[in-house]
Formats: structure tokens, C-alpha cells, sequence
């Protein structure tokens, strides 16, 4: 059943939760892109990657300024390493070898999913929904909810 999560997965909706509150950290827009791949070996990548990025002025990727560099940095999450999947508990582990942020370089990043979509009693689901613990952003914690579609 581990093999439900192989393949290459399209970003549809991420939203983060503030926990205690109705509030919504929407960093990445209203219509966020992004891949996610889970290989047969064992491998992962993900990039994820706001709605509105604004370019640099300069056309430099080394020169942008400070509020470009940040804006570019706020919008755009990637890492890759592998994963660990565990049937029983409905989770799926990210040990992260590479990261943007890193902070996450050597990390074990716990994610819940839940497969759906197509006819029950097939090996294939069309959509995942990972869920993270709760995560440090602004300065609150909370909890992240990411839809995928299946692309191959």
C-alpha cells in the first residue's frame, strides 16, 4: 500500500492554520504551484512556490535587494532526501537531505496523509492531503494543509 504515494504529484491548495485561531497564513496565494515526487527507491523531492513572485529588478539572481531576496525566499519552499512511510499510523516521513531553509537540512519532517479519489478497491488514489505538525511561521505555530493531484 506504501506504493499508493510513488509518483509525481501537481500542488492544488496549501493553506496554514494558525492554531487557536481563525487565522490563515497564506504565503504562497490563492493559487499556489508545485511537485511533489515520491520514487520506488525511496526518494522525495518537493517545491512549492507562491502565486505572485515578483522578478529582480536587476535580472541578477545574486543581486537582488534585500526586499527582493526576501520576497523570493517567503514565496518558494523546496528539499529532497527520502521518506519513510508508515500504513499504520497514516504518516509519511521527509528525511531531508538538501533544503532552502536549513534549518530542515538533517531533519525528520512528519507529514499525515490521506489518499482519495478514484473507485474504492484500486491501488491508485488521484489525490493526497498532507498535513503537517504544527510548524514555527511569523513568529506562530501552525498546522499546514496541502492538496496534491495526482500527475503520474
Amino acid at each position: 500500500m506504501a506504493n499508493a504515494l510513488f509518483g509525481t504529484w501537481k500542488l492544488t491548495a496549501a493553506q496554514y492554520a494558525v492554531i487557536g485561531s481563525s487565522e490563515i497564513i497564506d504565503y504562497l496565494g490563492d493559487e499556489p504551484q508545485g511537485c511533489l515526487v515520491y520514487t520506488p527507491q525511496g526518494d522525495m523531492t518537493v517545491q512549492l512556490m507562491g502565486s505572485s513572485r515578483p522578478v529582480f529588478t536587476s535580472g541578477d539572481r545574486l543581486g537582488g535587494t534585500d526586499e527582493e531576496v526576501r520576497a523570493a525566499f517567503e514565496s518558494y519552499q523546496a528539499y529532497f532526501g527520502s521518506y519513510e512511510v508508515d500504513m499504520q499510523t497514516g504518516t509519511v516521513t521527509h528525511v531531508i537531505q538538501g533544503c532552502f531553509f536549513p534549518n530542515f537540512v538533517g531533519s525528520r519532517q512528519l507529514r499525515y496523509f490521506k489518499l482519495e479519489g478514484i473507485e474504492e478497491g484500486s491501488p491508485n488514489k488521484d489525490k493526497l492531503i498532507l498535513t503537517t505538525p504544527p510548524l514555527l511561521m511569523r513568529g506562530k505555530e501552525a498546522r499546514g494543509h496541502l492538496i496534491w493531484q495526482r500527475s503520474t
